[in-house]
């Protein structure tokens, strides 16, 4: 993985010659019972150690082609209002798989929260599943998202007044000259691409930045960082959009994804308060707070989970196992409310799997995910003195 106190940008592999594309092909590792996700992971070429990406999610969910104008806010800043811009601010923007959030740093005022996000319609989730490679209609989603965030959310600013900095998801990374070339063809004269992941730890010296990264988003991603850079990642089908469409159909709700994923979100993570009713379409539906067990057992009631953190730990020596396992950060915007508990649990149940010792897990849940993201960019920003 890039390291985050570097500047310097990877150049995806996109014409890449035949044999390393199949090099780079998903290898299936380990198998998992009737109905579960298989646990996959393929080469990741931008790593400097050995970096690896797995692919799941929504295989069968409609990928809609055109990015709708609408703008969601998120509602616990409560920040309603577009950003002004400020001289000198610098824009960073953070490109998820499900929302493009947005947000400023100044020189006067270093920290701010990622106050605003832009809904992306679902329409990067197929490359969870697909090798990215460059097209006309991704390059359109793309300058539509990031003419919104320039009209609606920066209040008309000149794009070549002000340098963007965005993070991007691990398995997006093929898509960093597309989105360059989008933000230049806008007028944008400073585009760079910074990876912030181990700076979620704070600001530690690069050694003591060691640790795993538990990420509920789209997928549900794991990434041992070891001394400030990324060594592995991998990912497994995240099925609690499957299920909050089933769980919407019990109540008589006719579902859709953007029901499911508010109905998630809204109803069970921290992140949006969670919200006791859910206004989808002038429909309003009930959130039922005893389906939080459901959603919590369709995460660990198959042997994903924890093999998915038993092929990470395995990448490494017993010393940094230990030191992995003892600084587990969950983060997302789907990561359910007390996740860390249980995730801890299942841990400590499996420790002989890992020969590790159940007094070796520590897990932590940043109640604030955006809060944590925005605070390891500004962190990341710093160290490369921009």
């Amino acid at each position: 993985m890039l390291s985050s106190s570097s500047s310097s940008i990877p150049t995806p592999l996109v014409d890449a010659p035949e044999q390393e594309v199949v090099q780079r092909k998903t290898e299936e590792l380990v198998m998992t019972p009737e109905n579960s996700p298989l646990l996959k992971r393929s080469k990741n070429n931008f790593c400097i150690q050995r970096q690896v990406s797995g692919y799941h999610f929504e295989a069968d969910s409609p990928v809609k082609p055109v990015v709708q104008n609408t703008l969601h806010f998120t509602r616990y800043t409560g920040a309603h209002d577009p950003l002004l811009i400020a001289n000198g601010s610098k824009v960073v923007i953070d490109i998820g798989t499900l929302e493009t959030k947005v947000g400023l740093l100044t020189d006067d005022s270093p920290r701010r929260r990622i106050p605003m996000s832009v809904n992306g319609n679902f329409f990067l989730t197929k490359y969870h599943l697909e090798e990215y490679v460059n097209n006309k209609e991704d390059e359109e989603n793309f300058r539509t998202i990031f003419k919104i965030i320039y009209s609606e959310v920066l209040r008309q600013c000149k794009p070549e007044d002000h340098p963007v900095y965005f993070t991007l998801n691990t398995h997006l990374l093929k898509c960093i000259d597309t989105i360059r070339g989008v933000f230049t063809s806008l007028g944008v004269n400073v585009v760079k691409y910074v990876d912030p992941i181990s700076y979620i730890f704070g600001d530690l010296r690069e050694e003591e930045r060691t640790g795993l990264v538990l990420d509920f988003g789209s997928s549900i991603s794991l990434k041992a960082v070891v001394s400030g850079e990324c060594v592995d990642y991998m990912e497994i089908d995240n099925h609690l959009f499957e299920v909050a469409l089933h769980l919407l159909e019990t109540k008589g709700i006719k579902p859709t994804t953007q029901k499911a994923a508010l109905y998630l979100c809204d109803g069970f993570c921290s992140e949006k308060f969670n919200e006791d009713t859910i206004t989808v379409d002038n429909e309003v539906i009930n959130v039922d707070k005893e389906d939080v067990h459901i959603f919590e057992d369709t995460i660990f009631d198959n042997t994903a989970f924890v093999a998915l953190f038993g092929e990470v730990l395995s990448s490494v020596g017993i010393t940094k196992k230990r030191a992995l396992a003892n600084k587990i950060c969950v983060i997302g915007g789907c990561s359910l409310e007390g996740i860390e508990c249980r995730v801890e649990k299942e841990l400590k149940k499996a420790a002989p799997e890992f020969h590790l010792q159940t007094r070796d897990f520590k897990v932590e849940r940043k109640a604030r995910t955006y809060d944590s993201w925005w605070e390891a960019t500004k962190l990341c920003l710093q160290s490369m003195k921009v």
